[in-house]
């Protein structure tokens, strides 16, 4: 976690430092992009964090509008969005879906035993 948070200060800091001198408020969902690519977030967990910064800003928190124009369906957006953790945007990425090799070697031993009984 400490290392998602020193690699977030340096995505912020540049653009810190513009606002400071300029004295603009900090956007924070250009923050959200930013870090998303130091991150190296995926092309779908990028295009995640943009239905959810589109739901914020221009559908004004309508998720039916949101899903209709990325042509989502409203489950799928909700599942995303729920799981969304604005202080960890690794959240948006894919689960993986590869079974433990120990999980593996149980079910092969009992399906062995099922057989067996068979």
């Amino acid at each position: 976690m400490r290392i998602i948070k020193y690699l977030k200060s340096m995505a912020y800091e540049q653009y810190r430092a513009v606002c400071k001198q300029l004295n603009i408020p900090i956007n924070k969902y250009k923050l959200w992009i930013k870090t998303a690519k130091v991150l190296g977030l995926s092309k779908s967990a990028q295009l995640r964090l943009k239905w959810i910064i589109y739901y914020n800003t221009r559908a004004k928190q309508n998720a039916s509008l949101t899903c209709r124009h990325f042509g989502i369906h409203r489950s799928q957006w909700y599942d995303w969005f729920n799981r969304f953790n604005e202080t960890d945007l690794t959240t948006l990425e894919d689960k993986s879906l590869n079974i433990p090799r120990n999980t593996e070697l149980l079910f092969g031993k009992l399906f062995g035993k099922i057989v067996n009984k068979i």
